[in-house]
Order: structure tokens, then C-alpha cells, then sequence
């Protein structure tokens, strides 16, 4: 449209000049003033009125543009939309079974700390018997069985009496065994 334009504008100043010129030659007087404004009338009417079709032209463009690439986006935006969804329900089911697994490792936590309980419920049951025991005996015949045991339960054992019996079942035992437990005795408390 601009070529067009331009064209008819150079086409009209040839046409307005080689007027002129014939004219000058042929003898008659013009007025050239006259003649301008007559020819900046014509192409000032000409001149909007291509210029109005061309603005349109640019508007419809415009428009067209703008419209193609708002459709596009909402596309591309449905897309996304789209794969979000996909992606959150994936989440929320990866967090459903995280949460049963939770669960589930919560309930064999308590589990195995009531079992630990327990054990140790019954460790102390059976340690206090063989306290009542140790302590019923004479300290001689206490120290003779005591230092037959595991260093680390005669420590255990010891460790419950009152001090004055386990001394006097230590003073009974051999000079290297009632150090060791003497040592575990130190290291316990």
C-alpha cells in the first residue's frame, strides 16, 4: 500500500510539472500559486483518503495479530493448566502413600518401643530375683557364683545391691575379678 502510495504521489508531481512546462511553452500565463493549491487540494483528499485505508489496513493487522497470538497463549496456557492438574494428582497420591507409610512406620516404632518396654520390664524382674538371691546367700558362696558370671552382668548385679553387701561379696572374690567389676562398678555410675 505504501508503494502504491508513493508512486501515485511521484506520478501526480510529474504530471502536475509536465503540465506546467507545456503551459509556460505554449505562451499562456498561469498562476502557478492557483495551480498549487488546486493540486495540494487534490492530493491533500487523495493523500486521507489512502492514508485512512492504509490506518485500517494496519488495524485489521493489528488485530489479527493480536487475536492469532491471544488464541495461541491460551493454548499454551491450557496446556500448562493441563499438566499441572496431571502433576498435582501424581503429588497427591505420592503424599497418600507417603502418609500410609508414615502411619505405618509410627504404629511398628510404637510397636517395637512396648516390646522394648517389655524386655526390659522383664531384664529388671529377673535381675532383682537374682539380687534377692545373691543378697539371701552368704557372702562366700554369693562371691563364688558372681564371679563365674559375665563381667558385665556381675557389674549389673552389683551395681543394684546395697553397697555393704556388694562389698562383702567383692571382698570374697579373686583380687583380679573384683577389679574389673570394681572398674565397671566406677564407670557405671
Amino acid at each position: 500500500m505504501r508503494w502504491i502510495l508513493t508512486g501515485f504521489l511521484i506520478l501526480l508531481v510529474l504530471k502536475i510539472m509536465i503540465g506546467t512546462i507545456m503551459l509556460l511553452d505554449s505562451g499562456h500565463e498561469i498562476n502557478i500559486i492557483q495551480s498549487r493549491a488546486i493540486a495540494s487540494d487534490k492530493f491533500s483528499q487523495k493523500n486521507k483518503k489512502g492514508l485512512k485505508e492504509y490506518k485500517n489496513l494496519v488495524k485489521s493487522i493489528k488485530n489479527d495479530i493480536t487475536e492469532e497470538y491471544l488464541i495461541k497463549k491460551q493454548k499454551e496456557l491450557e496446556k500448562k493448566e493441563k499438566e499441572l492438574r496431571i502433576k498435582e494428582a501424581e503429588l497427591l497420591e505420592i503424599q497418600k502413600d507417603l502418609t500410609e507409610k508414615i502411619a505405618k512406620l509410627e504404629r511398628l516404632r510404637d510397636e517395637i518401643k512396648r516390646e522394648n518396654e517389655k524386655k526390659v520390664l522383664i531384664k529388671n524382674k529377673r535381675l532383682k530375683h537374682l539380687i534377692k538371691v545373691y543378697t539371701s546367700m552368704k557372702p562366700a558362696s554369693a562371691a563364688k557364683l558372681i564371679e563365674k558370671l559375665d563381667t558385665k552382668v556381675a557389674v549389673e548385679l552389683l551395681s543394684k545391691m546395697k553397697g555393704n553387701i556388694a562389698g562383702n561379696i567383692l571382698s570374697y572374690m579373686s583380687v583380679d575379678k573384683a577389679a574389673k567389676i570394681s572398674e565397671g562398678l566406677y564407670e557405671n555410675k
